[in-house]
């Protein structure tokens, strides 16, 4: 779990895991992901915090390592449960893996958590459209598959009928 809160100044491996997280942040914006992550494991394991799980899962997104990311996410979650970071990255790491309703259900719990935020609204947004899609693509191909059952067995139906008749 979490050290206990206090202040950097009083807590020599808080203050060395904030300066990691700065040096982590300077590498993550000159995209060096690979430095970034690593930065952030010194620092987690020096003082863990939802920041620091959010920020590695972030670095993770941008590297496509999605299940990394929904770890580091649900870490961050579940250190912060009102920290929407954590929900914004876990939310985007399913959403590239294709997990629509998955990122739908997280990205409901943000606009819960923050329910002006523009940019949570139209992740909400997205993945609603993709949840129907997907629907909709499922159902048109079982419908396409009942047509092409039925067309096969009214030809063997025809087919039998031609056998019957000409004996």
């Amino acid at each position: 779990m979490s050290a206990p809160a206090s202040s950097s100044s009083e807590d020599p491996k808080r203050k060395e895991s904030d300066n990691l997280k700065t040096q982590a942040n300077t590498c993550f914006e000159q995209k060096k992901y690979v430095e970034a992550v690593q930065l952030y494991d010194k620092a987690i394991d020096l003082f863990e915090t939802a920041v620091l799980y959010s920020n590695r899962a972030f670095a993770h997104l941008r590297m496509e390592n999605f299940g990394s990311a929904i770890v580091d996410a649900n870490k961050s979650i579940a250190l912060d449960p009102n920290y929407v970071k954590g929900y914004y990255r876990l939310g985007a790491a399913y959403q590239a893996l294709g997990k629509h309703k998955d990122a739908l259900r997280i990205f409901r719990q943000v606009v819960k958590i923050v329910p002006n935020d523009k940019d949570a609204r139209t992740k909400l947004s997205q993945c609603e459209k993709e949840v129907k899609r997907a629907a909709f693509e499922k159902a048109h191909s079982l419908l396409v598959l009942i047509e092409f059952k039925a067309k096969a067995l009214l030809k063997d139906s025809n087919l039998l009928h031609t056998l019957q008749h000409a004996t």
